[in-house]
């Protein structure tokens, strides 16, 4: 079975394209290594090879809050069910939490060594994998 994917043309776009600026030296997101949807599907969040994280307007392009956690790369990116909260896994294994509308770091996970997170179906946990599995109970 053969997967039909619509022509995006920048003039006429279906309303199922996504359409993001052309990455240029003066807009923040350049070199995006993560990505990730919101539930409500107008926003995304992405995380750079030099350590930002930012949400973006799906429909324009625009830039909403933009933090740099570090100058390691994004390896993974993640929104809570309810769009409330973004996980982030840097290169360096550590998994933070941070706030998509604020752009506020508000946790750091104690844990040594992540290689992936993924989120319960409800929001409220957390499991990271690395050297154990772990679960963190998340504010919701």
């Amino acid at each position: 079975m053969d997967l039909e994917l619509p022509a995006c043309e920048r003039r006429r776009r279906p309303p199922e394209c996504l359409w993001l600026p052309r990455p240029s030296s003066t807009l923040p997101v350049h070199g995006v290594s993560a990505l990730a949807w919101f539930p409500d599907g107008r926003r995304l969040v992405a995380g750079t090879r030099k350590g930002q994280v930012a949400v973006v307007d799906a429909e324009n392009g625009a830039v909403g809050s933009l933090t740099t956690l570090g100058s390691a790369q994004i390896r993974q990116v993640m929104v809570q069910p309810g769009g409330h909260l973004v996980a982030v896994l840097g290169e360096r294994g550590g998994a933070q939490l941070w706030h998509p509308d604020t752009g506020a770091v508000l946790g750091r996970l104690p844990a040594a060594w992540v290689q992936t997170m993924r989120s319960s179906a409800d929001g409220s946990h957390l499991l990271t994998f690395g050297r154990t599995l772990q679960s963190w109970l998340l504010p919701t």
